[in-house]
């Protein structure tokens, strides 16, 4: 699907976890749907005939508390996992951690479904969640076109305060330590 000019917003709309642990803005006008199955998060879409091109943030809770140092340890499982995907190409490979919020940062090319998709992710590590925020393109182009809107989804992304204060290493006692 070729597109010519650029997309435009014609509203914004706001999304909150149910429990809190995470918000964001999106285009009014893109498609929302609840995950339920093994995800907890949401996926909005902007054109319901291509679900491989969304803006998506999942959480999964984890059994162990992160902190800061794990760092080494999460890119290199984190990139293990990635090479799993189809000819995938890394363009942009980025962490880091401030207190014990650990980010890795990825942007990436793969081939699915006959076809090279676009995707940029972040996993983020936060006490004993990991939660993993993509916008992805079902195709180069597809990515391209989009990215103003899928940009901002990822600026309009927050935390909630009371996550940055349990992951801060000045304020609780190192879990691991005591």
């Amino acid at each position: 699907m070729t597109r010519t000019g650029e997309p435009l917003f014609t509203g914004i709309r706001t999304y909150r976890h149910p429990t809190g642990l995470f918000g964001f803005r999106h285009p009014s006008d893109w498609e929302r749907d609840d995950l339920t199955e093994d995800r907890e998060g949401v996926i909005v879409a902007p054109v319901p005939e291509d679900p491989a091109t969304y803006f998506g943030i999942w959480a999964t809770p984890l059994d162990i508390t992160v902190e800061a140092d794990d760092l080494p340890e999460l890119r290199e499982g984190f990139d293990t996992g990635l090479a799993k995907l189809a000819d995938v190409e890394v363009e942009l490979a980025q962490e880091d951690a401030v207190g014990n919020i650990v980010r890795v940062e990825r942007v990436l090319t793969f081939s699915e479904a006959g076809g090279v998709r676009k995707r940029k992710l972040w996993a983020l590590y936060l006490d004993k969640w990991q939660v993993l925020v993509i916008y992805q393109g079902s195709s180069i182009e597809q990515y391209d076109y989009w990215l103003p809107m899928g940009n901002y989804c990822f600026n309009t992304f927050e935390l909630p305060e009371s996550l940055w204060f349990a992951t801060d290493p000045e304020l609780r006692p190192n879990p691991r330590r005591s």
